[in-house]
């Protein structure tokens, strides 16, 4: 049986993977030791749904108001992610978009799942790895993997590019969590 699509694009980029998912953050995040203006940096660039009660609950522990979150500028982590995802989407095609979701999502599990027990005592690192780490992520990580498999091929070098370029953006994401 040939080896998944999935696997060829992550073997392809596994330097910048590895890196990513053994990154400092990776390790701090684990032992409950990265510091409350690295974590606060880290999530205020997330691209996310800011309703989401994790990321309220912990800006708030962390200390992080309204104001602050709307002011700081987006790293340009943030903008190359916002941009590879724009750019994806104006392929017109299920595959490049794919590319980069299965990035943003199976790295994060792949970290996730290596998260040693128990888990750190403060919240905010702990439902971070759970967010990533749980039946409903695998399965959703599951599913988009699979579409990649099966509509990736025929696509090879476009979604190659936008894996490629997603990983590199995501290990520099964590790198811009440490500078101010």
């Amino acid at each position: 049986m040939p080896e998944r699509f999935t696997e060829t694009m992550r073997a392809a980029s596994e330097a910048g993977w590895s890196q990513a998912v053994q990154h400092r953050f990776v390790h701090e995040l684990f032992a409950g030791a990265v510091p409350d203006a690295v974590m606060a940096r880290y999530l205020i660039r997330m691209v996310s749904a800011e309703e989401n009660t994790y990321f309220l609950r912990a800006f708030e522990a962390l200390g992080v108001t309204e104001t602050r979150r709307a002011a700081d500028p987006d790293t340009q982590p943030t903008t190359g992610f916002k941009a590879i995802m724009r750019e994806a989407a104006d392929t017109r095609s299920y595959a490049p978009a794919l590319s980069v979701l299965v990035v943003a999502e199976w790295l994060y599990l792949d970290w996730a799942s290596r998260a040693p027990q128990p888990l750190p005592n403060n919240f905010v690192h702990a439902e971070w790895i759970t967010l990533h780490d749980n039946s409903n992520f695998r399965g959703f990580v599951d599913f988009l993997r699979a579409e990649l498999d099966r509509v990736g091929p025929a696509h090879a070098d476009l979604c190659g590019n936008f894996f490629s370029r997603a990983v590199a953006l995501e290990l520099s994401f964590f790198e811009a969590a440490y500078t101010t």
